[in-house]
């Protein structure tokens, strides 16, 4: 009489298989997890600083074109100015919201802090300190511009 081989795994390969593949699961989970975790940093950075950028890089382009004797001198957080077609511009911080407007349209969310300091010379020189927060990343940006005008 001849045995005939059934062809399936023994009860100690089993376990054995399932054991390797917990500690591999075991090791490659917390790698993973942190690698998702760098991702969604990464996004969270990367959304605050298109954010101040785009905010900083649309008032220094208006700034350079304001009339330098519309400018009012010192240190604040709103500002009100003339450009260079006599029209009247103001960027006003609202704290109470965390948003800065440029004649009540809204040019950026999520500010934390803002300031124009403008120093008399000529042409005058202004300086903006922007602050941006989300989800727990800050982004600090300053730029110093000179009027065209």
């Amino acid at each position: 009489m001849r045995l005939i081989w059934a062809g399936g795994f023994t009860l100690l390969e089993v376990v054995m298989v399932i054991s390797v593949m917990g500690i591999i699961m075991g090791v490659g989970a917390p790698v993973m997890l942190a690698g998702y975790r760098a991702f969604f940093l990464g996004s969270d950075i990367q959304q605050v600083d298109a954010r101040a950028r785009l905010a900083m890089e649309r008032m220094v382009r208006e700034l350079r074109e304001a009339r330098a004797s519309s400018l009012p001198m010192g240190t604040r957080q709103d500002l009100t100015f003339r450009d260079k077609n006599n029209t009247s511009v103001t960027f006003n911080y609202v704290p109470s919201s965390d948003e800065m407007l440029r004649n009540s349209d809204i040019l950026a969310q999520g500010l934390t802090d803002h300031w124009f300091t403008i120093t008399p010379g000529s042409p005058p020189l202004i300086s903006l300190d922007l602050t941006v927060s989300e989800n727990g990343q800050t982004l600090q940006l300053h730029s110093d511009v000179t009027p065209r005008n």
